[in-house]
C-alpha cells in the first residue's frame, strides 16, 4: 500500500474518531465499516503484506490520535515492519522504532507525541503478528504452537530452544521463529502489566485476613503513583481458577508485597515462592512479633522468610496505618537505589544492542514511573551492587536492605561463624577514596548497633593514613578494603597461575611466539560479505575488543599448525603479567585469563562438569558455581576456550553443536570469551557465522569472528 493510500486510511481512521464514542460495540462497528470501504476481507486477513499492515491499522487505530495514525504511517515505520515480514526477523523493528522515535524528538518531523511511543508500538506490533499468525497455513500454525508450547512449559533460554529444534529446522529458521515469540512474550507482559508507566505492586495475604491492611496498603501506593493489584478488587471473571490467576499477575507484576498473620494460605505461599523464583523484590510484612501462629505458617515464615540464607529482609507491624506507609516508603527507596544502580549500569553495559537495549529500557520505565526527579547513579551504587551480588553468591545473608546516605551505601550483611552463629558486619561502599576520617564515622556507626564488625570497601583507593591505621589495629573492628582485595580473601589462583607459568616455559612461548595476523570480514544485514579487514597483530585487535561493550564473544579461526593454541597461551601470559603489576600497584586490574584447554572433553559436554574439573581438579581452586558466575558477570574474567576442534574431531555435527551452546551459556552480559577452532570445521563461511556468530535475542547474541 502506497503512502498515499496509507494517508488516506489513516485519515478515514481519524475522522471516525471524532464522530463516535468510545463503546465497544460502536469500536466494533467502526472497524467493520472501515474494513468494507477499503475492501478488507473482516472474516479472511490479507495474506500480502500491504493488506495486512493496512488491517492493522484498522484494527489497532481505530479511536487513537491522529498522532499516534501518523507515526505508523511513517515511511520509516511502515517499511521495517515490511523487512520484518519478509525476512521473518522482528528484531528489525526494536531498532528501526527507536531510530524513528529519537529522530521524532529531535525534529518533531511528526508533531508532538503525548503519549509513549514505545507502548503503543508493542502494542501495533502484538495486532500485526496476531494477523500474521491468522493469515498462515494449518501446517505452519502446527508447527509454531508446538515451539511455543515448548517454550512456555520449560521456560527455556532461547539457547536451550535451538538445542531441541536444531534436528527440525535449519538454525536461520529457529532463530526467526524464537525472535517472533520472544515479541509475542513480550507482547503479552505488556497487555498484562498497567496501563501507563506506573510501576505494578502484587499484594498477597490469606484471603479472609487483614483485609484492612490490603486496602490500605492498596490506597497508599496509589498515593504514591504506584498501581496495586489486590486480588478481590482487580481480579474480575476469568476462565481460569483463583491459583492460576494470582500466579498470573504475580508474574505480570514489578514488586511484591507478603503479609502474614495468624493462618496459613498455600496460594499465599505459592505467591510468594512463585516472585522469588522469578526474581521479584519481595517485601514481607508479619503482623505481630509474638503472636503465636498456625504450626505450618511458623514453619513456612522460619523456612523460606526467617532464615538468613534463604529468605528475605522482613519486619514486624502492628498498625496497618504504620504500615501501608512503610510498605509504600519501601518501595520508593528500592525504586531510587534501582534507578540509580541501573542508571549507571546502562552506561557502561557490556552485551548485545538488544540486552543494552531493554536495560535502557528499563531505566526509562523506572524513571517514568517517579512522581518525583529520581538521581542518577555513581560509583557508590555499582560498587553496592557489586558487594551485594558477591555476598549473595557466597551466601551471605542480607539482613537489611541497601541503605544510601550521603556519599555511601551501607547494607549489613550476615557471615557464617566456624563454630556457630554468625557475625553482624556492617559493609559501607563508597565510590571515592577511604580516608581516615571515614574509620572514625564506621567505627562509630558499628559501636552504636553493635555490630560485630565494620568493613568499608572502595573500588580501588584507600589513603596510606587510613591503610596504616586499619592495619595497625587502631580501629578495633573495622577492616578496609579495595574491591578485589575483598574478591582476593576468597579465592587463591596462585596454583593456576604457576601452572600457566609452567606451560608458557615448557612450551618456550615467551621466547618464541611470532605476532599473529588475522582478518576480520564484514557482511551487511542479509549475511552477503562486504569485504575484509587486515590486522598485522591480533594482539591490537583482542586489546580493543577488550576495551570495548559491545561483542561479548569472538572465535578465532584457523588451520592447523597456525598458531591458535600459541596465542591462547601467549596473550594469557601478557594479561596475567598487567594483573599482577596492577594488583602490587593497586590500580584496576584487567581481566583474569583463563585458558580452558577443550581437548580434554571430547564428548557432549556439561559446561558445569567443564569448570568443575578446571578449577577443582587441574588446579585445586575451591570456587562454587555461584562465585564463577557473579565474578563471570562483574567483568572480572577472560574466559579463553582453546581447541573446539579437538572436539569437533571426535564427535557428529549434532554433538559438536550442542557442544557449542554448552559453551555459549558463559556467555552473560558481562562477560567476554575467546573460542578457537580450525577453520575447515565451517568450510562454508555463512555456516560457519550461523553457528559462531550466533545472531539471537539471548546470551549469545552478536558473536562475531
Amino acid at each position: 500500500m502506497s503512502l498515499v493510500e496509507l494517508q488516506m486510511l489513516t485519515s478515514a481512521i481519524a475522522e471516525i474518531g471524532v464522530e463516535v464514542t468510545w463503546e465497544k460495540v460502536r469500536r466494533r462497528e467502526a472497524i467493520t465499516q472501515l474494513l468494507n470501504r477499503f475492501k478488507l476481507d473482516l472474516g479472511d486477513p490479507p495474506a500480502d503484506f500491504d493488506g495486512i499492515y493496512a488491517y492493522t491499522l484498522v484494527e489497532y487505530g481505530v479511536f487513537k490520535p491522529e498522532p499516534i495514525l501518523n507515526f505508523f504511517r511513517n515511511e520509516f515505520v511502515c517499511e521495517a515492519f515490511r523487512q520484518s515480514f519478509y525476512r521473518n526477523n522482528p528484531s528489525i523493528l526494536d531498532k528501526e522504532a527507536e531510530g524513528i522515535i529519537k529522530w521524532n524528538e529531535e525534529t518533531g518531523k511528526l508533531g508532538r507525541i503525548d503519549y509513549d511511543p514505545r507502548r503503543e508500538f508493542a502494542s501495533f506490533s502484538a495486532i500485526f503478528n496476531e494477523i500474521v499468525d491468522r493469515a498462515r497455513t494449518p501446517a505452519e500454525v502446527k508447527r509454531d504452537r508446538k515451539l511455543e508450547q515448548i517454550y512456555g512449559d520449560l521456560h527455556a533460554s532461547t539457547t536451550e530452544i535451538l538445542k531441541q529444534f536444531s534436528q527440525l529446522l535449519n538454525l536461520e529458521e529457529v532463530r526467526a521463529l524464537v525472535a517472533c515469540l520472544e515479541l509475542g512474550r513480550e507482547a503479552r507482559r505488556f497487555v498484562l502489566t498497567p496501563t501507563g508507566d506506573k510501576l505494578k505492586v502484587f499484594i498477597s495475604s490469606k484471603m479472609i485476613e487483614l483485609r484492612d491492611v490490603r486496602e490500605l496498603v492498596n490506597h497508599e501506593l496509589e498515593k504514591h503513583g504506584l498501581d496495586a493489584w489486590v486480588y478481590e478488587d482487580a481480579a474480575g471473571a476469568k476462565p481460569g481458577n483463583i491459583v492460576e490467576t494470582s500466579l498470573q499477575q504475580v508474574e505480570a507484576a514489578d514488586i511484591y508485597i507478603g503479609l502474614f498473620w495468624e493462618k496459613y494460605g498455600q496460594i499465599t505461599v505459592d505467591e510468594y515462592r512463585y516472585a522469588r523464583s522469578l526474581g521479584k523484590p519481595c517485601f514481607v510484612y508479619v503482623r505481630d512479633k509474638n503472636l503465636e501462629r498456625e504450626p505450618e505458617l511458623s514453619k513456612f515464615l522460619e523456612t523460606d522468610v526467617y532464615d538468613l540464607k534463604q529468605g528475605v529482609t522482613f519486619d514486624y507491624f502492628e498498625s496497618a496505618l504504620k504500615l501501608a506507609e512503610q510498605a509504600a516508603q519501601d518501595i520508593m527507596t528500592w525504586l531510587v537505589r534501582t534507578y540509580r544502580e541501573l542508571s549507571v549500569q546502562a552506561q557502561e553495559a557490556i552485551g548485545t544492542e538488544v540486552e543494552v537495549g531493554k536495560l535502557k529500557a528499563e531505566v526509562e520505565r523506572l524513571r517514568t514511573a517517579s512522581q518525583k526527579p529520581l538521581p542518577h547513579g555513581d560509583l557508590t551504587d555499582t560498587l553496592a551492587r557489586h558487594l551485594r551480588e558477591w555476598f549473595s553468591a557466597l551466601n551471605y545473608g542480607l539482613a537489611r536492605n541497601v541503605e544510601r546516605v550521603g556519599d555511601y551505601a551501607d547494607q549489613l550483611i550476615t557471615v557464617p561463624r566456624r563454630r556457630r552463629g554468625v557475625d553482624r558486619i556492617l559493609v559501607r561502599a563508597l565510590g571515592r577514596k577511604i580516608e581516615l576520617a571515614d574509620l572514625d564515622e564506621m567505627l562509630n556507626a558499628v559501636e552504636a548497633e553493635n555490630f560485630d564488625e565494620g568493613w568499608l570497601v572502595t573500588e580501588r583507593r584507600i589513603s596510606q593514613l587510613a591503610r596504616t591505621e586499619a592495619d595497625q589495629g587502631q580501629y578495633e573492628g573495622i577492616v578496609v578494603y579495595t574491591f578485589d582485595e575483598l574478591l582476593d580473601e576468597q579465592i587463591d589462583w596462585q596454583p593456576y597461575f604457576k601452572w600457566l607459568e609452567q606451560e608458557v616455559k615448557r612450551k618456550h612461548v615467551d621466547e618464541w611466539y611470532v605476532p599473529l595476523s588475522g582478518r576480520v570480514d564484514e557482511y551487511d544485514s542479509i549475511g552477503q560479505k562486504q569485504g575484509a579487514n587486515r590486522y598485522p597483530d591480533i594482539d591490537q585487535y583482542i586489546a580493543q575488543w577488550l576495551d570495548s561493550n559491545e561483542k561479548a564473544h569472538i572465535s578465532i579461526l584457523g588451520e592447523f599448525g597456525t598458531g591458535k593454541t600459541w596465542f591462547c597461551l601467549h596473550y594469557a601470559w601478557t594479561i596475567l603479567q598487567d594483573y599482577r603489576q596492577a594488583k602490587e600497584q593497586g590500580i584496576n586490574r584487567p581481566r583474569l585469563p583463563l585458558v580452558i584447554p577443550l581437548r580434554k572433553y571430547v564428548k557432549a559436554l556439561k559446561v558445569e562438569s567443564v569448570f568443575a574439573d578446571f578449577f577443582f581438579n587441574e588446579h585445586n581452586i575451591r570456587l562454587t558455581s555461584d562465585v564463577f558466575e557473579q565474578l563471570n558477570r562483574m567483568g572480572k574474567l577472560l574466559l579463553i576456550f582453546d581447541g573446539f576442534d579437538e572436539m569437533a574431531d571426535r564427535v557428529d555435527r549434532q554433538k559438536m553443536v550442542n557442544n557449542f551452546w554448552e559453551l555459549a551459556q558463559v556467555v552473560t552480559p558481562g562477560a567476554k570469551a575467546i573460542l578457537t577452532c580450525r577453520t575447515e570445521h565451517f568450510p562454508n563461511a555463512k555456516e560457519g557465522r550461523l553457528l559462531l556468530n550466533a545472531e539471537l535475542q539471548s546470551s549469545t547474541a552478536n558473536y562475531f569472528f
